[in-house]
C-alpha cells in the first residue's frame, strides 16, 4: 500500500505528540510521589526543632528586673546625673557632706555646682558691727584702709574655684606689694576681693594686678576700661575702699614653671606647655592644671584661644 509523503509526515508527527505527552505524565506523577513521602518528614522536622527552641528559651536565667530604690528618681551615676546642690552617693542623689567642719566662724562650706565653696554665712552679721570676714575668722573694725575690688579674668564667664592674685600699689614716691590676695568668683565670673593697705598716703596710687596665669594689668581709674600707661591718680582712705576693675580683663597666658613662678611674658614656652597639655596622656600631669587657662578644669582648644589673644594684644606684664 502507497502513502504519499506528505501524509506520512503527519503520522510521523501524531505519533511524536503521544510520546511526549505520555512521558510529561510519567514525570508529574514520580514528583508527587516524592512529595508525599518528603512532606510528612519535613512536618516532623518543623515539629522537633520548635520543641527544642522552646527547651532552650526555659532554660535560660530569669531576667534582671530593677526595683526600687534603683528605679527611684534620686537614682544616678554619676553627679552630672544629680541638681547642682547634690552628689552621686551610693547611685542616690544626696546632699554630700564638704568638709568635717565649718569654714570658720563667718564662714561656712557651701555645695553646689557639684562642688564645696567657702561662702560668707548667710545673715551676713557673723563678725557684728563694722567687722570683717577673712579667711573664715572674723576682725576687728580697723582705722587702716581696707580696699575692696572686683576683677576679671579672660575667658571666665561663670563661678569657678578661687583663686589668689598678687597686687602692687604703685605712687609717686613708693610702691607697696600685697602677696597672695584671696578673690572668689560670683555665678558671672566677677572675682571680689578684700585687703588691708597700712601706712600708705592717700592719693596718686596705681593698682597693677596679676593672676595666677596671666600678665599683669595696671589700672589707673575707677572703672577703668583702657590700657593705662601714666601715672595712676586712684585715692586710698581709711576706712572702706571700693574699686571695679573690671572694665579691663586680665589676659592670660604667663604660665607659671613647676615652682609656680611666672617670668612675666608670654611667650613659646607657655604655648609649648599648653600644646603638651592637650594630649590624652599628660591629662594627670602638672601641665594639665597650669595649663587651664579659663579655669573649666578641662585643656581644650579654648585655653589655646585664649593665650592666641593675649600675644595679639600684649606679651608682658604692666610691673
Amino acid at each position: 500500500m502507497k502513502i504519499s509523503l506528505l501524509k506520512f509526515f503527519k503520522m510521523k508527527l501524531k505519533f511524536s505528540r503521544k510520546i511526549a505527552f505520555g512521558f510529561s505524565d510519567l514525570i508529574l506523577l514520580i514528583a508527587l510521589g516524592l512529595l508525599a513521602l518528603i512532606l510528612p518528614l519535613g512536618v516532623r522536622l518543623v515539629q522537633e526543632t520548635s520543641q527544642l527552641e522552646k527547651q532552650a528559651v526555659s532554660a535560660l536565667p530569669t531576667p534582671l528586673v530593677l526595683t526600687p530604690p534603683f528605679l527611684a528618681e534620686d537614682y544616678c551615676q554619676s553627679d552630672s546625673d544629680c541638681p547642682f546642690d547634690k552628689a552621686c552617693l551610693d547611685n542616690r542623689c544626696q546632699p554630700p557632706s564638704c568638709f568635717t567642719t565649718i569654714g570658720g566662724e563667718c564662714e561656712e562650706y557651701l555645695y553646689t555646682d557639684h562642688s564645696c565653696w567657702l561662702v560668707a554665712k548667710p545673715d551676713g552679721t557673723a563678725c557684728g558691727e563694722g567687722g570683717r570676714c577673712r579667711h573664715g575668722t572674723c576682725l576687728e573694725p580697723t582705722t587702716e584702709a581696707v580696699i575692696n575690688f572686683k576683677i576679671r579674668f579672660d575667658g571666665v564667664t561663670e563661678k569657678v574655684p578661687d583663686q589668689k592674685v598678687k597686687i602692687k600699689l604703685v605712687g609717686f614716691e613708693e610702691s607697696k606689694t600685697f602677696e597672695d590676695v584671696h578673690v572668689t568668683a560670683d555665678a558671672n565670673g566677677v572675682f571680689s576681693g578684700t585687703f588691708v593697705a597700712q601706712g600708705i598716703k592717700p592719693s596718686g596710687w596705681a593698682f597693677v594686678i596679676k593672676g595666677p596665669k596671666h600678665l599683669a594689668m595696671k589700672f589707673c581709674h575707677n572703672n577703668q576700661t583702657n590700657i593705662c600707661l601714666g601715672q595712676g591718680n586712684l585715692t586710698i582712705l581709711k576706712g572702706e575702699n571700693n574699686f571695679d576693675f573690671t572694665g579691663l580683663k586680665l589676659l592670660a597666658g604667663d604660665i607659671p614653671d613647676l615652682n609656680g613662678i611666672q617670668d612675666g611674658v608670654a611667650d613659646s614656652s607657655d604655648f609649648a606647655i599648653l600644646v603638651k597639655a592637650l594630649d590624652e596622656q599628660d591629662r594627670l600631669r602638672m601641665n594639665s592644671q597650669r595649663a587651664d587657662l579659663n579655669f573649666d578644669r578641662l585643656n581644650t582648644g579654648a585655653d589655646i584661644q585664649l593665650f592666641l589673644k593675649t600675644v595679639a594684644e600684649k606679651y608682658a606684664d604692666d610691673f
